[in-house]
């Protein structure tokens, strides 16, 4: 655990600096394989939210899960700043019995 919660601000501005390029191409990709809003997504290892918040601002109903609590912490800590736009935020263990849209791992697309 202590790999996700040390120095984890510094390591953050760190990837934004380096890693535009991977954002650009995992929001270009989620556009093109995502079905329209609202399809109910759950961000599964989402961290401190960044695509979780991103999927909620285009319309889709987003619970957001991780097993780090420090993660989870501030995951809460954005979602309050920005007017609670995520469904949940939560372990493993509170999603249970939730359904949520799919990908087809073949094709790459939601089904029908």
């Amino acid at each position: 655990m202590e790999l996700y919660t040390k120095d984890a601000d510094r390591r953050w501005e760190y990837r934004e600096s380096v890693f535009r390029a991977e954002g650009y191409a995992t929001r270009t990709v989620l556009d093109r394989v995502l079905p329209p809003p609202p399809a109910r997504i759950a961000d599964i290892g989402g961290g401190s939210g960044r695509w979780a918040h991103w999927l909620a601002k285009r319309g889709h109903p987003v619970a957001l899960v991780d097993v780090v609590p420090a993660a989870l912490d501030e995951a809460r800590a954005r979602d309050a700043a920005a007017g609670k736009v995520l469904e949940s935020i939560g372990s493993f263990w509170t999603i249970r019995g939730a359904s949520f849209a799919g990908i087809e791992p073949r094709t790459g697309r939601y089904p029908a």
